[in-house]
């Protein structure tokens, strides 16, 4: 056998391409650095809870980069105070079937959720922090970014005067009537009711 055939059909061989993993995205690119953006973008702000609740609070990490961007750690690194115990915690990809490294395509976007907890009324800050591929991020060094957390808590009980006050609603009813042959009705809404006759053309 020619010995020239044989390397030439090793080469041949090698040449292949072979595509293992997910397939990607048309007009996706692996292997540079990817770029985040975080929305919303000034921090996450939790709906309003009454004390003693918790709140669902979430955002959007986006790759808008020409490459995948690649989150390789996310966790909370201040979880804020209340009542002593920390505030936020459970932070997680929405897709619960993601694990880190997180890839995401550039031009797509991946969401996540932690959950805000507060047994008495006020507001307690914390922070997310992320590492990324995006070497164009550095808060506070090349590759992280952090994310502001706010969450407030209010008492709903009741803390006004519902007294129905504004008039004197006693329930109190009175009824007058003074003719010549007059009655006189009076309901102090206690149930009891009182009717006096003064009729002055009485019969004698």
């Amino acid at each position: 056998m020619n010995k020239a055939l044989i390397f030439t059909g090793l080469l041949l061989g090698c040449s292949g391409e072979h595509n293992f993993g997910k397939s990607r995205s048309t007009g996706t690119v692996a292997g540079g650095d990817g770029k985040i953006e975080i929305f919303p973008s000034d921090g996450v702000v939790c709906e309003t809870m009454a004390a003693g609740h918790t709140s669902t609070c979430g955002f959007r990490a986006n790759s808008v980069g020409e490459y995948d961007l690649r989150l390789l750690s996310m966790s909370i690194i201040q979880a804020g105070e209340n009542a002593g115990v920390k505030v936020f915690d459970n932070l997680r990809p929405a897709d619960d079937t993601l694990g880190y490294p997180i890839s995401i395509d550039a031009g797509e976007s991946e969401e996540f959720i932690f959950v805000a907890a507060m047994s008495e009324e006020g507001t307690t800050t914390g922070i997310i922090e992320i590492l990324t591929n995006d070497s164009s991020v550095s808060d506070p060094s090349p590759g992280k970014i952090r994310i502001p957390l706010s969450a407030t808590a209010v008492d709903y009980s009741g803390d006004g005067d519902d007294t129905g006050a504004g008039g004197d609603d006693t329930g109190a009813e009175t009824e007058t009537s003074d003719d010549t042959g007059g009655e006189a009705e009076t309901s102090d809404d206690t149930g009891a009711e009182t009717e006096t006759s003064d009729d002055t053309g009485a019969e004698g």
